[in-house]
């Protein structure tokens, strides 16, 4: 290790190399522990979204079914049961699917005490 410093024209101590290699074995074992980190979250990450096609069919279904739009008459359901109430959506998979997540952000808000849905939709913007 000597040799090595000193190529860089450092001179250090026994004391100094063994404080560095100290500091390179701490570094090593913290490397380690954050990758195990980030393999456990991607492994919990993975498990979290593994939807199959029905399990994402229902999750989608069930938050259409809580969710409306405001329509000149007032506020329409865009699914009712597992019927579209406002079939052009039908054919508009990224509004849905932004439809979708608003809702499950929407309620999982409430959920964790942030908000969320308490009693008939939101007010309109203005």
């Amino acid at each position: 290790m000597q040799e090595f410093l000193a190529s860089f024209a450092v001179d250090i101590d026994e004391a100094g190399v063994s404080r560095l290699q100290k500091i390179l074995r701490d570094n090593r074992d913290l490397a380690g522990q954050v990758a195990e980190a980030f393999d456990t979250a991607r492994k919990a990450m993975e498990d979290l979204f593994s939807f199959s096609p029905e399990d994402l069919k229902s999750v989608m279904t069930s938050c259409l079914n809580h969710t409306e739009v405001l329509l000149l008459a007032g506020y329409q359901p865009v699914m009712q049961g597992s019927s579209w109430s406002w079939p052009e959506l039908e054919h508009d998979p990224v509004t849905c699917l932004k439809l979708v997540l608003e809702e499950a952000v929407w309620t999982l808000s409430g959920f964790f005490g942030e908000g969320g849905p308490t009693s008939g939709p939101a007010a309109p913007d203005t």
